[in-house]
């Protein structure tokens, strides 16, 4: 869900049915189409796509749990060199033990394609069409999940950070609107808030964001991070007794920051399918077992978390206003003021000793 040069521009919507969507695969993949479905998303177009044959000399074998055809939006659309950067580095991650979707050659043998639709006699926008592979298990939105899952998942996002250390990082030197870094742009659309105490909440979060990140950033350890690990993006399995992470998918948010800026993204989203503050020491114990954030950083944690809810809820009513026919972007609302009231009242010392406490104990990940 990603927008170029860190401020919210517009992007033009694409209709696709499922039948054209079922029509991109066929010709510009060469595969048989058995059933298509469509998927959330924030602003792209995404279909889980189940196929039945290949007449494409890039598929020898299909991928038997199916596959993601991904329409990008026309923003992102814009930018071919990051759409191949994601290709290399979703390659590089599996090569490496990190599993997460793997892009798909069309018959012409490249990871993308362009379609061009008209808007008018002079005019017409661009969409980048990808093919990936469908990952088998379960969203974390839809499970339950417990301590032992989120140590596990902060365990993930660590090593996946020191894994994507060892890749060339250049092309993922870029700001967006979703980079934590810019939440200060976030002030530009603070006039979708008509409610007065979560105005007065989101001035508060910013401005002490500005104060106490944003003045110390060029300071913060940084490489290339996920920029959106969140229950949707979670790929769960089940075990015995639990559910265990396997898969982390969507790189489009990938770029160039602070690894404080990730865990403090996942620990939103996490903290948010239950409501404990609490929960946040698993979290944290799972992240800092691989990548050791130095103990001033980790004090930033609080408005970080926070930093990214306004985010998150504030451009949430604002892409909304745009579109108000794609109710999933109101997905966290609800959820998200009742968290953020509760973390942002609870004394700052107080909570920084509760999320650290599990750092370094002896613990079964």
């Amino acid at each position: 869900m990603s927008n170029e040069d860190g401020c919210i521009r517009q992007m033009v919507p694409i209709t696709l049915n499922l039948k054209e969507a079922q029509q991109l695969v066929e010709k510009l993949f060469g595969l048989s189409v058995i059933e298509i479905k469509p998927l959330n998303s924030y602003d792209d177009k995404n279909y889980h796509v189940t196929v039945s044959s290949s007449e494409n000399p890039s598929i020898l074998e299909l991928w038997k749990h199916g596959y993601i055809l991904k329409v990008l939006n026309s923003l992102d659309s814009q930018n071919i060199s990051f759409v191949e950067a994601q290709n290399e580095l979703m390659t590089f991650l599996n090569e490496n033990d990190v599993s997460t979707t793997r892009p798909v050659k069309n018959i012409d043998g490249s990871y993308h394609s362009i379609l061009e639709v008209s808007l008018g006699e002079r005019d017409s926008v661009s969409y980048v069409v990808r093919l990936l592979t469908y990952q088998p298990g379960l969203l974390l939105k839809d499970v339950k999940p417990s301590s032992a899952l989120f140590y596990n998942i902060g365990l993930f996002a660590a090593n996946m950070n020191l894994k994507m250390k060892e890749f060339n990082s250049k092309r993922f030197e870029r700001l967006t609107s979703w980079s934590l870094g810019c939440l200060p742009e976030v002030e530009k659309s603070l006039h979708v808030l008509k409610d007065e105490e979560k105005l007065s909440i989101s001035n508060d979060v910013i401005n002490n964001f500005k104060e106490n990140v944003i003045s110390r950033i060029g300071s913060l350890q940084k490489g290339i991070i996920h920029g959106d690990f969140n229950e949707q993006n979670i790929i769960v399995r089940k075990t015995e007794s639990d559910y265990e992470m396997c898969s982390i998918i969507d790189f489009g948010d990938a770029h160039v920051s602070a690894y404080l800026f990730e865990l403090s993204i996942m620990m939103c989203y996490l903290l948010m399918l239950t409501q404990s503050a609490e929960d946040g020491r698993d979290i944290v114990a799972g992240y800092s077992y691989l990548m050791k954030l130095p103990e001033e950083e980790l004090k930033l944690l609080k408005v970080c978390v926070c930093g990214r809810l306004v985010q998150s809820l504030v451009f949430g009513l604002y892409f909304y206003s745009k579109n108000p026919s794609n109710s999933y972007i109101l997905s966290t609302q609800e959820k998200g003021w009742k968290l953020l009231k509760k973390l942002w009242r609870t004394d700052s010392i107080a909570l920084h000793t509760l999320w650290c406490s599990g750092i370094d104990s002896n613990r079964e990940n």
